[in-house]
């Protein structure tokens, strides 16, 4: 009799971990639509021109550095200043989506291996709904990060597109000026 209730009591129990394994993969999936949309975002805004950008941001700035007159007038300087800006933010950009690219490679695995261990019901199943929670708070995080570096590449684009064509026409007309004289 106490055989019987014994493996009753188990039955029990295992049925109602089977009923949090539903709910378990619904958040998985949650998670994995993130990710994807994610993933997404972030590959639709890699700086396609990066290697030109990066060349050309360090040519002006040189020769920006050496300008030796200062009579440059007060509004293209501040432009002057915001292009170097750019450039310094440029390369850490460029790392910042690689390193992203990295996570999001990552934390795909561990969805994935998650996921797995709940349908194969493999390890602590008692703390699935943890691991859970961390990997939501994991997700939610690179969303943010990924979110943060698709503004900070739309100022460095802009800063770009906008200011590089009349920071060459400066430069060409500065040092034609220099070589005249």
């Amino acid at each position: 009799m106490r055989f019987l209730l014994a493996i009753s009591l188990l039955l029990a129990f295992s049925s109602c971990s089977d009923l949090n394994k539903s709910a378990q993969i619904e958040r998985l999936e949650k998670m994995e639509e993130t990710i994807d949309t994610s993933t997404g975002l972030l590959n639709d805004n890699k700086i396609e021109n990066a290697s030109e950008m990066l060349s050309v941001s360090e040519e002006y700035v040189d020769k920006i550095k050496g300008l030796e007159d200062d009579t440059i007038q007060l509004e293209f300087a501040y432009k002057l200043d915001r292009f170097k800006k750019m450039y310094d933010d440029l390369t850490p950009a460029l790392t910042h989506f690689e390193e992203l690219l990295e996570t999001v490679h990552l934390e795909k695995e561990a969805l994935n291996k998650l996921k797995g261990d709940i349908n194969h019901a493999y390890g602590k199943r008692h703390k699935y709904d943890d691991y859970l929670s961390f990997e939501e708070k994991k997700v939610a995080e690179l969303e943010s990060e990924i979110t943060m570096y698709v503004e900070r590449k739309e100022v460095i684009t802009e800063v770009y597109d906008e200011l590089h064509l009349e920071i060459e026409e400066f430069l060409i007309e500065r040092f034609a000026v220099e070589l005249v004289q």
